[in-house]
């Protein structure tokens, strides 16, 4: 490569290469070439390694084979993610219990995998009520709970502005609505697809291929049974609730810039996700897909070929398939917790958990391996592209005060303010219970438009509240709680 010669202000020669750019002639600092590989390397590092895992731990299963069947050597060598974050959690090397809770919460997931499901909702449902209640304003909290005397004192510390986490979310429910829609219009407008006997054949798949050669000797049923013993969706969505725990209580991060880095990075995803799949049309893998998630033959009213896609597409479609929405939800909620943790041994193992899982989604013919592959790239590119959002935010938190106290007065009726509280934070996270255990499939959208006009009503009373504070931090945290509950039914249902 040739070098370009300059003169410095002494007068002596200087080599310069032209792929170099410190500064350029109006001065502007510029960062070396070097940051955008350093910056790919850190994206790519965790989903190589764990690439990398997977490949071991199939050779590991292959070797155990040899002693054993081949179910029991998949399972013994599937199992190691989570034997590595047991090992996380409970060795004595002097690290803090906040450090532990992550890699605690991926084997606990695993343990609640072998319970009925419902115990799982409802263990999570316990959990968000038990961390709202333990995080609620003091100011409604009874004495009892508080130091003695007549009066207690309210942490009024400033988290920063809750409005950029609800536009974002205003943004991601809109645009999931949208694509909720789309789903059934590709499907609708591909008519080929819509009979076996026309449906065009699936694309070659050499994810899918390698697969089952390496699961060959297995039945459907045996895979699936692996998948649901891992339980990596549930871990993830834990480690989420896990990840806001440590933001919140141990101050790790900032809550409010945290959460709005996840939801605008999955807000994008699944904005270039509708894009691609109504631009280029992939064939499903399923030649039945159509009659088994559509209506037969196509609507010709209008209004109610409206109201099909309106219907929640909660077991997904069938030509929306690059880029895997699956893929984006989970890989979003992995980002989340890996950029939490500083356990390199668990953020590993958190990714192989997550590449386990796209492999049995490739086995099972629900997508293409490149829609997996894509999906898993796009996010944790999106997740660096998007940090000034999280930094700025962390940057007005750490130059504030240090915790400010007010006096509040406790009432007389205290109690019952009280016990008013718990049950109605109680009853709010009851809803998305019963939607994943008792309640249609068709209620969930309108459950979740309902929870966000809710949370964009308690935001409009927190910026009303200019001169009451406390009111103001009892608005917030309601919110709060909504939209944690928002999460709980959103990710439960479509995950």
């Amino acid at each position: 490569m040739a070098l370009i010669r300059r003169r410095d202000q002494h007068g002596s020669e200087k080599k310069d290469d032209p792929a170099r750019t410190d500064t350029d002639d109006n001065g502007d600092d510029r960062k070396p070439m070097h940051t955008t590989t350093t910056a790919l390397t850190a994206i790519l590092r965790p989903i190589l390694w764990a690439l990398f895992a997977v490949l071991s731990m199939i050779t590991l299963g292959f070797l155990l084979s040899l002693f054993l069947s081949k179910l029991r050597s998949f399972l013994i060598a599937s199992m190691l993610p989570v034997v590595a974050c047991f090992w996380r959690a409970v060795r004595l090397d002097g690290r803090s219990m906040e450090q532990r809770l992550l890699p605690l919460t991926v084997v606990s997931t695993t343990v609640f995998a072998l319970l009925p499901s419902f115990l799982g909702s409802g263990f999570a449902a316990v959990c968000i009520v038990a961390f709202s209640l333990a995080t609620v304003p003091s100011s409604a909290k009874p004495s009892f709970f508080l130091a003695a005397g007549s009066s207690t004192k309210h942490q009024s510390s400033d988290k920063g502005s809750p409005l950029p986490v609800l536009y974002s979310t205003l943004l991601l429910v809109t645009i999931l609505l949208i694509e909720n829609f789309m789903v059934w219009v590709v499907s609708a407008t591909f008519e080929a697809g819509q009979t076996a006997a026309t449906a065009p054949p699936p694309l070659q798949d050499n994810g899918q291929v390698m697969m089952r050669m390496a699961t060959e000797g297995l039945t459907k049923k045996d895979v699936v049974g692996l998948r649901r013993l891992w339980n990596v969706q549930g871990a993830l969505v834990a480690c989420l609730g896990t990840s806001f725990v440590l933001a919140e209580v141990f101050r790790k991060r900032n809550l409010y810039a945290l959460g709005c880095r996840a939801v605008l990075t999955l807000a994008m995803a699944r904005t270039i996700r509708t894009v691609s799949f109504l631009v280029t049309v992939l064939p499903s893998q399923n030649k039945f897909c159509y009659r088994q998630h559509f209506p037969y033959p196509l609507p010709t009213d209008w209004l109610e070929w409206f109201w099909v896609g309106l219907l929640p597409s909660k077991y997904g479609g069938c030509n929306d398939l690059i880029i895997s929405g699956h893929a984006t939800v989970t890989s979003t909620l992995a980002c989340v917790a890996s950029s939490v943790s500083d356990d390199v041994v668990f953020c590993i193992a958190l990714w192989t958990m997550v590449v386990l899982d796209y492999m049995v989604e490739i086995y099972e013919g629900f997508h293409y391996s490149v829609d997996m592959w894509l999906g898993m790239v796009l996010v944790s590119l999106l997740w660096r592209v998007l940090q000034p959002v999280e930094g700025a935010s962390q940057s007005a938190s750490h130059s504030q005060q240090p915790e400010s106290f007010e006096t509040i007065d406790v009432k007389s009726n205290e109690w019952l303010l009280w016990k008013g509280t718990v049950a109605a934070y109680t009853a709010v996270a009851l809803v998305p219970f019963l939607q994943m255990t008792i309640l249609p499939s068709w209620t969930v959208n309108f459950l979740i438009v309902l929870y966000t006009l809710c949370v964009v009503g308690l935001y409009l009373g927190f910026a009303r509240q200019t001169q009451d504070s406390t009111k103001a931090a009892l608005y917030q945290h309601a919110a709060q709680h909504f939209l944690y509950c928002l999460l709980f039914m959103a990710l439960g249902v479509y995950l």
